[in-house]
């Protein structure tokens, strides 16, 4: 079973890129297709509410198995960050980064993120 979650989860995450003109006048927009909240703690991935902790920096997730595939490479993203929960992501982003704008935090936030959902 974990070789085919791994198989749609390889295949169901796109990005469509929102051109960089547009990160001025409104939210980036990536469409990763898939969904969960990692529990990085004890590696399982559940579905609640990680896609609305990322809404704002202009992720969404919808197929509840491309999030199984993807959620320990989710978890090794927010290990980037020092972050166990997407919440703490943005706090300290610019924790680490005096000076940054709340704006730039995101457009880090979302390239970082993007990362992880390569186009296939």
């Amino acid at each position: 079973m974990a070789i085919w979650q791994r198989s749609v989860g390889l295949l169901a995450c796109t990005i469509a890129l929102t051109p960089v003109a547009a990160w001025a006048t409104g939210p980036a927009h990536a469409d990763c297709v898939l969904i969960g909240t990692p529990e990085c703690d004890d590696g399982q991935v559940d579905d609640m509410g990680f896609s609305a902790a990322l809404a704002p920096y202009g992720i969404t997730f919808r197929s509840r198995q491309a999030g199984i595939h993807m959620g320990r490479q989710i978890c090794s993203w927010l290990d980037t960050f020092n972050a166990r929960t997407p919440s703490k992501v943005m706090d300290n982003t610019l924790a680490a980064n005096p000076g940054l704008s709340q704006a730039d935090a995101s457009h880090l936030i979302r390239a970082s993120i993007q990362t992880f959902c390569p186009i296939y």
